[in-house]
């Protein structure tokens, strides 16, 4: 079995360097630019594929916590941290 992690975390690296690449093309400092929109679209897909999809392997529970450790702003107590937890877990985990 293979978890698809590993790849989506690559893709939303690139998304990621795309949208800050796009934002400071921009001379004038816009971020709300179709370059922009589309990168950040990109990224935040992926996101939620990241955390929300069930790890089943090691690679794919390393490349979440890879995830979680390079995007940042967020913690565990959040909705992203109930997410993440489930998923590593295999659960939903309920207060």
């Amino acid at each position: 079995m293979v978890d698809p992690h590993p790849e989506w975390l690559e893709q939303w690296r690139v998304a990621r360097a795309e949208w800050l690449a796009a934002s400071y093309d921009d001379e004038e400092g816009h971020w709300e630019t179709p370059e922009c929109n589309e990168a950040v679209e990109r990224e935040y897909f992926l996101r939620d594929r990241i955390i929300k999809t069930e790890a089943r392997t090691q690679e794919g529970i390393n490349a979440q916590v890879k995830f979680m450790c390079e995007d940042e702003g967020y913690d565990l107590s959040s909705t992203f941290g109930e997410d993440f937890l489930a998923s590593i877990c295999g659960k939903r985990i309920t207060a």
